[in-house]
């Protein structure tokens, strides 16, 4: 969420315990600033934006994707979350505008990552290779993704030659 206005983010981070909600009580807590952030956008003129399509906007994306032939992203887990507001998805949107493909790499894909597709994003690579712990895969990571990122340069060339699809 963004607000037009500094004061109202502070006022937001400083009504929880003046009202007498506990950080403890997380759930009541969520709700309670959920009621503040729907008063605010409805009275004193705040927006709800997705977080990656401020930073988009912020570090000026789509001006720094334009003329590129592949855009690559990654997270750590695609799932069928991803569509709706991650980071790949963000930047999927930026590239589908200029009419440029995307692949995505992930730590590890979770149920309906193939989802992702439908919000632009081409291919999906993951890092792991066959099945492996969490703690494995971080500890390997940065030679996973290495590996990862050779297989999406190898069948980007493939497809510049028109060997075949990605």
């Amino acid at each position: 969420m963004a607000l037009r206005k500094a004061p109202g983010r502070k006022w937001l981070r400083n009504s929880t315990p003046r009202c007498g909600i506990s950080e403890t009580s997380s759930r009541r807590n969520w709700a309670f600033r959920c009621l503040t952030c729907a008063g605010l956008v409805a009275f004193a003129g705040g927006v709800l934006r997705p977080g990656v399509d401020i930073v988009a906007d912020a570090c000026k994306l789509t001006s720094r994707i334009a003329g590129a032939e592949l855009v690559i992203t990654g997270e750590g887990r695609i799932d069928a979350q991803t569509p709706h507001g991650k980071t790949p998805a963000g930047v999927a949107k930026a590239a589908r505008q200029l009419g440029i493909p995307v692949v995505a790499i992930a730590g590890s894909l979770g149920p309906g990552y193939d989802a992702v597709h439908d919000c632009g994003i081409r291919e999906v690579i993951s890092i792991q290779s066959g099945t492996m712990s969490l703690a494995e895969a971080m500890a390997r990571a940065p030679e996973l993704l290495a590996a990862a990122a050779e297989r999406v340069a190898r069948a980007w060339a493939d497809t510049r030659r028109g060997f075949r699809q990605m």
